[in-house]
């Protein structure tokens, strides 16, 4: 049987996490928009750091979005899949009569010229300024109301950007740094310049000079047993490009056998095993890589033992139901017998006020737990 092609397979793949998966059957382009917004904002940062690798991961992100939006009106009869792709091939030919009809080869200028008049044409606009979105950052709204005004022949320029101040209070630091900050926008296109990327590159260079470049970050994954430390932290480290390790391979022969046999694990027991983990995560703080460790670090003295690896360390505490998290264990194959639960109830010290951390319920959907976290912390600078 042939091989399908990757973005046909893509697709089955959406269609069937639609009918199969709980969280992805109950969202709607709705609940979505948070996630679109924050995969459009990951690919920006992945073209900042000019990775190859980090945009190509981030692209398929933002491309989930698509599918995923583009099956939600597949099954309520409103469009596919191909009628998105269809509709964009047909504008693309559209706007494009240089290359795809008789238009004469024009320069980009012109290019750009036609393409606007046509957009217009087509948008029926019955003014200039119509149909800019009015949520877009400051920076790019003021760009593209002065692009339109000047295409109109209407648009000032340089410090002649400033509005009439007439009706405005006299004196309103508010509305003068607004014109001041206009009259940049006017500025930057006149030198052809993305004032949001020299903005941008302006602050980065602040921070540099400044020697507070992005830190290393070191996430351990506490909890007890069933409440998914490998399956929230392992996809977490993947998309924030940290090193990742399993706590549990630490362990010697010797304690696996012990928790096999249902006997609860002592300090002493404990002991080599935490420091063989801290000494893997300073191995990787001095290389200025970021990790994620899942450990049980059921008592402050076992997390105290991390945090001298790497001080800033956080700890994300991963919480549930008793009954669930016994339920998980026993569908599992792992080491960790479920008669074990109690015992690490009775040894669980939350976090103290002191501790940097933060406690999350594990109970909720996978993707919804990971795509929070994501959302939290860096990427591995």
């Amino acid at each position: 049987m042939a091989e399908q092609p990757p973005l046909l397979e893509f697709l089955e793949v959406m269609r069937l996490l639609r009918t199969e998966c709980h969280w992805k059957r109950e969202q709607t382009h709705r609940s979505l928009a948070r996630y679109l917004l924050e995969e459009a904002h990951e690919t920006l940062e992945a073209i900042d750091t000019g990775d190859a690798a980090h945009l190509r991961e981030e692209l398929g992100d933002l491309l989930l979005q698509v599918y995923f939006h583009a099956v939600i009106a597949e099954e309520h009869g409103d469009f596919t899949l191909d009628d998105v792709a269809r509709d964009i091939t047909e504008k693309m030919r559209r706007r494009n009569a240089h290359v795809f009809g008789d238009a004469s080869a024009l320069d980009a200028a012109e290019v750009l010229e036609v393409w606007e008049r046509q957009k217009a044409a087509e948008k029926q606009r019955s003014s200039v300024l119509d149909g800019l979105p009015p949520g877009l950052p400051a920076l790019l709204l003021a760009d593209k109301v002065l692009d339109r005004l000047e295409r109109a022949g209407r648009a000032p320029s340089g410090v002649e950007a400033r509005p009439e101040r007439a009706s405005r209070p006299p004196g309103s630091p508010e509305d003068d740094l607004g014109d001041r900050l206009l009259a940049l926008v006017a500025e930057a296109r006149e030198a052809g310049v993305d004032p949001e990327q020299a903005l941008r590159g302006a602050v980065r260079r602040v921070v540099a000079a400044a020697g507070d470049e992005p830190r290393a970050r070191h996430l351990v994954f506490m909890g007890v047993s069933g409440t998914g430390k490998s399956a929230v932290g392992r996809p977490v480290a993947e998309r924030l490009g940290y090193d990742f390790a399993e706590g549990d391979d630490f362990h010697p022969e010797a304690n696996v056998r012990k928790m096999r046999a249902g006997v609860p694990l002592t300090d002493e027991d404990r002991w080599p095993w935490l420091r063989s983990l801290a000494e893997w995560t300073r191995e990787r703080a001095g290389q200025g890589r970021s990790t994620v460790l899942t450990c049980s670090a059921l008592k402050r003295a076992y997390r105290d033992v991390l945090r001298e690896a790497a001080p800033d360390t956080v700890f994300v505490h991963l919480v549930g139901d008793k009954e669930v998290l016994a339920r998980r264990m026993a569908e599992r194959e792992h080491f960790m017998p479920r008669s074990l639960l109690d015992s690490q109830f009775e040894t669980l010290e939350p976090l103290g006020p002191d501790e940097e951390g933060v406690e999350v319920d594990s109970s909720r959907p996978l993707d919804e737990v990971v795509g929070e976290l994501v959302a939290r912390f860096p990427r591995q600078p």
